[in-house]
């Protein structure tokens, strides 16, 4: 049945009705009579297995006359299961009592007031045939198992006083107390047989012949004869056995249908009167005519198949023939040769191993625990019950007797595969795989068998689908003590992989940066249980990782906006995903019938990835600008609820960065690296540096050429050039200022200087002061010419206009100058023109050193300092 049955309000009270109406009649509701049966030459066939209700089976041999001590009783039993507590045979008479009951599948004896002993090494075993001679005197009782022997003394027995029933003559009773089974070549000697004769019957020779005979023998219940021969018991069982199945199918489907079960098609070599023997006894099927396919194929296109039509007097006869049908003919039935005891799981929340059987020509499931599974046809209450008028065949599911289940069985479909089966006084249905598949495989809706792993892989492999679906779930039920906002334990370890997917810019207006980060966050969650994850990781579902904890985190000096939008439920710009990946294999288990993979939550990693564009904070330091170097960070903090405190797993690479070293604009960004200070707290290190190619040429190459410029006005130009020498240094100046303040609107703002502020002052600074020195130059030249001047004035003044002794015709001078005058010869005689620009040259050029080595101190400085933190911080190596 599919889970397509929708079972009705009030299912349980028409079961009810089911049962009571379908169920056997009471114990002993069949007794037949054998007045001229051969005891020693027939098997009786019991079977209380398949009775609805609390039925019994036997046998009673009545005798003429009361036994004497001793006595012996052999038989070949054939038990069917190997129940706790089944009777094999009972002796009744007026004074004595001897019962042979199997306990805990253990040959035991019950003498009169004895209880019942077991022989320790006497086990029955289900499905074998067994010899068993028990020989009674008054004191030894001596149980011959097959080859073996074993007695007991009735004194060492323990009393256990019981009533039994009264009987006129003395009683053998076979059976009884759902004994389901085989008894054959009964024999009951009046005497103490010898190990050799014992002997000579289990190694199946005729044995001795003077066995008692009887007055009546009569059986009771569902029991059934047959004639014995000598070797029918001690040949071993046939590895295959005969089943029908009402399947509709072509050749290929019907050998699709025997393969599924482990099986095969009837083949010529088989036998076919032999195979149509079996199935006119078969009780799988009781069609007056039957059609089936065979193995024996005569060409491309045809095939044999065997029609046999029922004799109307006795349905265990018929006729046969052997015609050819095209392979795409549809057959009603399918006959399969099946092994012997082929395993079958019987699958719910636990796996019982049942095994393919034929027990009095019916198909049947049989586990080692007495549990039965067979097809019985349906109750007109039960098609009523579902609606439909095509329910024919029923799965029964029962205990020794007792039914525990029941299923709607589509042939078609086929016996194996996953069914929806009905607790009597339920109205709910349960599904039940019914599977030759082992633990290492997935058994689909309709029986085949796929690997476990790849069930729930995402693609279909079972050809009606059924290994994806809604039942591939992830997580299994919560329990019921799981609260999401608490964690896991006290300190949960969280690990952290970022990947910086890129830093995308940097804002010095806003001191700001942008990064794109792929962070995955990863823990264990010991409360949780995982399915079906096959080695393989599996990604949750929006209603799946809502439902469990989830570690929060903080970005503290990231944009406000940022982490609102993190947390919120309905994230937008955000990138996310759920995982889980097992981290060691897991054993299959069975859940609602399904095989799965179950994996405990400390031995799963859940992992959220989360990819977003972070705008982080940033406190810039432009001293050495445009050399500077910029530290930033961002921060990941785990965030704590009242007692529980996440921790990030810093040991064991439970913490990794990567990254790799790139260029954004103006900048060189090194490998990305992360420091913790705290236990919840990890912090991104970014390392920037800028480039200053760019720089030097569009800012300091033209400063240095415009000072090299002004300079040359001091080392080129002729001294006496003065208006030349000031123009191009006021010229000069006014390119320096002009561009200085050009550069100043586009420098960032700072309140501390800048190294470009003190470059730029300075060559305006030192371009002043060549224009300085032009100066004091200019006035040492003035200086000079004055007092060449003067000398001239002084004289005219003694020989006139002209300064000349026109009488001597000689030039005279004042034989001593004034004061002040001394004192200026003095000062022209060191600061001459020559020498204040030597001075200014030497002066200028030493104050070039000074200032490069400063600046050049300064920028290696403040590069190296923070370079040398930023590799303190730790790396993870690729």
């Amino acid at each position: 049945m599919t889970g397509a049955w929708v079972v009705p309000a009030g299912v349980a009270v028409l079961l009810s009705v089911l049962w009571s109406t379908c169920s056997a009649m009471p114990p002993d509701y069949s007794v037949v009579t054998h007045s001229d049966l051969a005891l020693e030459n027939t098997t009786f066939t019991m079977s209380t297995w398949s009775c609805w209700l609390d039925c019994k089976s036997k046998v009673i041999v009545e005798f003429q006359e009361e036994l004497r001590l001793p006595y012996t009783f052999c038989m070949w039993v054939w038990p069917l299961v190997s129940s706790k507590s089944q009777t094999i045979f009972w002796l009744l008479g007026p004074n004595n009592f001897i019962g042979v009951p199997v306990i805990e599948g253990k040959v035991s004896v019950s003498v009169n007031d004895t209880c019942p002993t077991p022989f320790p090494d006497a086990i029955l075993e289900q499905r074998i045939w067994y010899h068993l001679c028990l020989t009674v005197n008054p004191d030894i009782i001596t149980l011959h198992y097959q080859n073996f022997t074993y007695t007991l003394q009735v004194s060492e027995m323990k009393k256990c006083p019981m009533q039994f029933p009264e009987v006129n003559n003395p009683e053998f009773m076979l059976g009884n107390d759902k004994f389901s089974g085989h008894f054959s070549r009964i024999r009951i000697y009046d005497r103490e047989l010898t190990k050799d004769e014992v002997i000579d019957m289990v190694e199946c020779r005729p044995g001795p012949m003077d066995f008692l005979s009887f007055s009546n023998i009569s059986s009771h219940g569902i029991v059934s004869q047959s004639p014995s021969d000598l070797d029918g018991s001690c040949n071993s069982m046939s590895n295959e056995f005969l089943a029908l199945f009402k399947v509709c199918g072509n050749l290929s489907q019907a050998q699709d249908s025997c393969a599924s079960k482990g099986g095969r098609l009837i083949i010529e070599r088989d036998g076919f009167d032999k195979m149509v023997d079996l199935i006119l006894r078969s009780h799988d099927n009781s069609d007056p005519t039957i059609v089936v396919w065979t193995n024996e194929t005569k060409d491309e296109e045809h095939a044999v198949a065997l029609s046999i039509t029922r004799d109307s007097n006795n349905t265990n006869n018929g006729m046969y023939y052997s015609p050819r049908y095209s392979t795409t003919s549809i057959l009603s039935v399918t006959a399969c040769l099946l092994p012997t005891k082929n395993t079958v799981y019987f699958k719910d929340d636990s796996i019982t191993m049942m095994s393919m059987q034929q027990f009095d020509n019916k198909f049947l499931l049989q586990s080692m625990d007495g549990h039965f599974i067979f097809r019985k046809r349906c109750h007109e209450l039960l098609k009523e019950m579902f609606d439909s008028t095509n329910v024919d065949v029923c799965l029964v599911y029962m205990n020794m007797g007792m039914t525990i289940e029941i299923s709607i069985l589509d042939e078609n479909r086929g016996l194996l595969g996953r069914h929806s089966w009905y607790y009597l006084n339920s109205e709910v249905p349960r599904k039940i795989t019914l599977s030759m598949c082992d633990m290492s495989n997935f058994t689909c809706d309709d029986g085949q068998c796929i690997p476990l792993e790849d069930r729930c892989d995402g693609l279909s492999h079972c050809r009606d689908h059924s290994d994806e679906g809604l039942m591939c779930k992830t997580i299994d039920t919560l329990p019921s003590s799981y609260w999401k906002i608490s964690c896991p334990e006290q300190e949960p370890l969280v690990d952290l992989l970022v990947e910086v997917a890129g830093i995308n810019a940097i804002s010095l207006e806003s001191n700001s940066f942008k990064v794109s980060l792929i962070i995955t966050t990863s823990w264990r969650d010991k409360r949780l249980t995982f399915l079906n994850l096959q080695n393989s990781t599996k990604t949750l579902e929006l209603e799946d990782y809502r439902k469990i904890w989830v570690p929060i985190i903080n970005y503290y000096n990231a944009d406000f906006a940022d982490n609102l939008n993190l947390q919120s439920t309905t994230k937008t710009s955000v990138l996310e995903q759920f995982t889980v990946k097992a981290t060691t294999e897991s054993v299959p288990t069975i859940m609602k019938s399904y095989e799965v993979m179950k994996y405990r939550g400390s031995e799963t990693v859940i992992s959220r990835k989360v990819q977003y564009l972070f705008t982080g904070s940033c406190s810039y330091m432009f001293f050495a600008f445009p050399f500077d170097t910029q530290e930033c960070y961002l921060s990941i903090t785990l965030k704590g609820n009242q007692k529980c405190q996440p921790i990030w797993n810093t040991g064991d690479q439970g913490v990794r960065v990567l990254g790799k070293a790139s260029t954004l604009s103006i900048y060189s960004i090194p490998y990305p690296r992360f420091s913790s200070s705290k236990p919840e707290e990890v912090k991104l290190q970014f390392l920037f540096n800028r480039r200053f190619e760019a720089y030097m040429l569009t800012t300091f190459m033209p400063c240095v050429l415009l000072c090299i410029l002004a300079h040359i006005t001091l080392t080129h130009f002729q001294l006496e050039n003065f208006t030349d020498r000031i123009t191009v240094t006021l010229s000069l100046l006014i390119v320096l200022a002009s561009l200085f303040s050009q550069l100043s609107s586009s420098l960032p703002s700072s309140a501390e200087p800048k190294l470009i502020d003190i470059f730029f002052f300075y060559c305006c600074l030192r371009v002043g002061t060549i224009f300085i020195f032009h100066s004091l130059i200019n006035r040492s030249m003035n200086d000079m010419q004055e007092e060449v001047e003067n000398e001239d004035n002084v004289a005219r003044i003694i020989t006139g206009s002209t300064g000349t002794d026109t009488a001597m015709n000689v030039k005279m001078r004042l034989a001593w100058p004034p004061n002040s005058k001394i004192q200026k010869q003095q000062r022209r005689k060191f600061f001459t023109p020559q020498t204040i620009n030597k001075i200014g040259t030497f002066f200028l050029l030493m104050v070039d050193a000074l200032i490069i080595s400063l600046l050049a101190f300064w920028g290696v400085k403040d590069h190296f300092t923070k370079f040398n933190n930023f590799n303190t911080y730790n790396v993870t190596q690729e």
